[in-house]
């Protein structure tokens, strides 16, 4: 994200810009606000929505959400085609630098990106929990040897499938409330670690 600023400010609805321009948030960053604004509206669970949902999160994680979760969304599947994809071990390098203060050596300077999060490190440190969703099975099955972490425990397909043939298998509704489910528990999440060439990262970063 850093140094790819977001154009296009004519895409924001003119009642708004009065108010962004008084606010102070950067002009580059008025779409990303818009969005955010966008999917929250969108995404709003109806009374009948959110009972399911929350029936469907009592039968599937697996796990307590506490304070101090560090959330993390591993995006492989069909991503694969049209974007780099990143092992588990890059993550859990990742994690090893944020929860254990360890350097990442490819990256000398790395200590000073925590810097502006050091308030939240204390409570991520201390508890080492870690929510992991993935569209990959294989992942869920690695990471469960080497973490002590929370899920969700619901079926994941052959990796490389394409959403609308996992559709196709599991249902669309089971799809959905997966879905609105890992948004849910990213979002609660005090931090969270995601790919930027994921659009579901970018969701979960514009609902956060």
């Amino acid at each position: 994200r850093g140094r790819h600023k977001i154009k296009s400010t004519e895409l924001l609805p003119k009642v708004f810009k009065a108010l962004l321009k008084c606010s102070g948030y950067p002009s580059n960053y008025w779409v990303k606000w818009w969005r955010a604004q966008a999917s929250a509206f969108l995404l709003r669970p109806n009374k009948e929505t959110a009972l399911e949902l929350q029936r469907f999160r009592e039968e599937r994680l697996v796990g307590n959400m506490q304070a101090g979760v560090l959330g993390c969304y591993v995006r492989h599947g069909d991503k694969y085609y049209e974007a780099t994809e990143y092992p588990l071990k890059d993550y859990l390098q990742i994690f090893s630098w944020i929860l254990d203060n360890k350097v990442i050596t490819s990256c000398p300077h790395s200590a000073e990106f925590l810097e502006p999060f050091k308030g939240q490190l204390p409570k991520l440190q201390s508890t080492h929990r870690i929510y992991l969703g993935s569209d990959d099975p294989d992942v869920l099955e690695e990471a469960k040897s080497s973490l002590d972490m929370i899920y969700v425990n619901v079926s994941r397909l052959s990796k490389r499938m394409p959403l609308m043939k996992v559709s196709e298998k599991l249902g669309a509704k089971q799809v959905v409330m997966e879905s609105l489910l890992n948004l849910q528990l990213l979002m609660e999440s005090d931090a969270f670690i995601c790919t930027w060439t994921s659009n579901w990262c970018r969701l979960v970063d514009e609902m956060r």
